[in-house]
């Protein structure tokens, strides 16, 4: 029952990374506001800056998002650890 776990959390860590890339494109397509949106409309105006910010903050959301996915499984899935050689 619990040997399907680790692989569920693998595909969970990649959608959950690809989630805000997702979004982004969504946001370029047609929202009114976002982060996707203020990247687009910097890029648009030549404001690299802003750009920039916009990338290093969504960066930091798929970090963030991965970590809380990992944290997740090692919490529920112990038995998973690999061991790393000294």
């Amino acid at each position: 029952m619990n040997a399907p776990l680790p692989f569920f959390f693998s595909g969970l860590k990649v959608a959950a990374t690809v989630s805000v890339i997702g979004a982004v494109f969504g946001e370029w397509a047609g929202a009114d506001e976002g982060l996707g949106r203020l990247v687009l409309l910097g890029n648009n105006q030549l404001q690299t800056p802003r750009v920039y910010a916009g990338i290093v903050i969504l960066t930091l959301m798929a970090v963030a998002l991965f970590a809380l996915v990992a944290l997740a499984e090692r919490a529920i899935c112990p038995w998973n650890r690999k061991e790393r050689p000294a």
